[in-house]
């Protein structure tokens, strides 16, 4: 909407300065339309091509109506006759001409296809433009088509100043990097957003330029305590960005200082919830709460604060011996819990080895069993089906004529053959029962024969 306020408004200067330098057209009224056309839509926010144009028309009419008896009376000129309605319609005409005119001489002048006597206080050659500016009787008062004895060129120079001063007066040019707020008679307006905007100039007045980017500031170094007691110094980038122009300038006095501050007492706060190695190893959580914090209390200013960056945490010195001491000490005990796990570990893998070895060592023994069991079974198993075979082979010869004799032929070998490898591999002699009857009696004999049997050295008496 402020682009089409601004065209209307430069097209009726321009037509306004043109029916100043060319007189006798209606441009005057034409501008002095498009201006209140202008004026009309910025103030009663009227859209719409219908719109409009109806505003145009009706604004057209009215200045008609209004302007026309008093522009007239305005313009420079000489009228010494009555007053007459024809009068009235042929001043500010143009006309031509046609015989050379100087201040004391008359000459002629073409007007409505008719030539007329006329004077003038200037001096005009034949072809020249001329205006009407009043009526003597018969004859015409004209004056040369310029502006007050200055030439066109000096009127087109001026006029086009005049244009420019007006266009600085009520056009301002809003940097693509900042946001103007206006206020109006005191009272805020609305916000320029960057561009080519519309401004009343002594009513409308930019009261504040603020800057939509992002912007850095820095935290200066303080002084914190941690929630061990420690004290340390740190200070950080805080990066903010102006989101509401109006709440930025009205909301507070110095966004900017007020960011700063903030960012320094809620940096305190959060450095007070954490032990010192907590902000060296947490520091990204540390910065997204300072954020969190900031940004709630600056939402009521217009400004976002972007992040939060802690720049340099620098404890004491005597912290920073305390914490040499402490990082050797750590090294020690870790070196030692290192030592006792590997050593711990180690026994593991011993004991764990032996049990192993057990479990194996048991389970072979107890495969070999299985396999020993096995072959026995499968040895007795062809024994028996050897002896099962032997023993239907004996069954069927013994069918056979002859067959009992030959049994008995063969128990007697089987027996002869038994006996003897008993008989040698025996302490004690194996006879039949005959021989075994007829070798106690010898063994008898014997053991009776010892005990008369006197002993070596002993003679008889008689």
């Amino acid at each position: 909407m402020e682009e089409q306020v601004i065209i209307w408004l430069i097209i009726g200067v321009i037509l306004i300065v043109a029916e100043i330098i060319i007189p006798g057209a209606v441009l005057f009224f034409i501008g002095a339309s498009c201006v209140l056309t202008g004026l009309l839509i910025h103030f009663g926010h009227i859209s719409g091509f219908v719109e409009i144009s109806l505003t145009f028309f009706l604004s057209s009419i009215f200045m008609v109506l209004l302007f026309r008896s008093l522009f007239l009376r305005l313009l420079p000129g000489k009228s010494t006759v009555s007053n007459t309605d024809e009068l009235q319609d042929s001043l500010g005409d143009m006309v031509e001409v046609v015989e050379t005119i100087t201040p004391y001489r008359r000459g002629r002048i073409r007007y409505r296809g008719t030539t007329w006597d006329a004077q003038s206080d200037h001096h005009l050659e034949q072809g020249e433009k001329a205006i009407i500016e009043g009526r003597d009787g018969q004859c015409w008062i004209i004056r040369p088509l310029v502006l007050r004895g200055v030439n066109i060129m000096t009127a087109i120079t001026i006029a086009t100043l005049i244009v420019l001063f007006l266009l600085k007066i009520f056009l301002v040019s809003v940097p693509m990097r900042q946001a103007f707020v206006i206020e109006r008679l005191g009272k805020f307006q609305r916000v320029m957003n960057p561009g080519l905007r519309f401004m009343i100039p002594i009513i409308d007045r930019i009261a504040y330029r603020r800057e939509i980017r992002e912007q850095m500031h820095n935290i200066p170094p303080q002084h914190c305590i941690t929630k061990d007691n420690i004290q340390v110094t740190l200070d950080g980038l805080i990066y903010i960005k102006v989101l509401n122009p109006e709440l930025a300038s009205y909301g507070i006095a110095d966004y900017k200082r007020a960011a700063v501050n903030l960012a320094q007492t809620t940096m305190r706060a959060e450095v007070g919830k954490l032990d010192l190695g907590q902000i060296f190893s947490e520091r990204e959580s540390l910065n997204e709460n300072i954020v969190k914090e900031i940004d709630r209390a600056a939402e009521v200013w217009g400004v976002k604060v972007m992040r939060y960056e802690v720049a340099n945490i620098d404890p004491s010195d005597n912290v920073v011996h305390t914490l040499e001491k402490k990082m050797i000490a750590e090294r020690e005990r870790r070196k030692d819990i290192t030592l006792a796990t590997a050593d711990k570990e180690a026994k593991i893998n011993v004991s764990e080895g032996e049990r192993q070895e057990s479990i194996n060592i048991s389970l072979g023994e107890r495969q070999k069993r299985i396999n020993l069991a096995e072959g026995k079974a499968k040895e007795i198993e062809l024994l028996a089906q050897a002896q099962a075979e032997g023993i239907r082979l004996v069954a069927e010869a013994i069918n056979q004529p002859g067959g009992d004799k030959a049994l008995q032929m063969r128990l007697v070998e089987r027996f002869i053959e038994e006996l003897g490898t008993i008989m040698e591999q025996s302490d004690i002699s194996v006879l039949p029962a005959e021989m075994a009857r007829v070798k106690g009696i010898f063994e008898g004999i014997d053991q009776v024969s010892k005990q008369f049997t006197p002993p070596q050295g002993v003679t008889n008496a008689n």
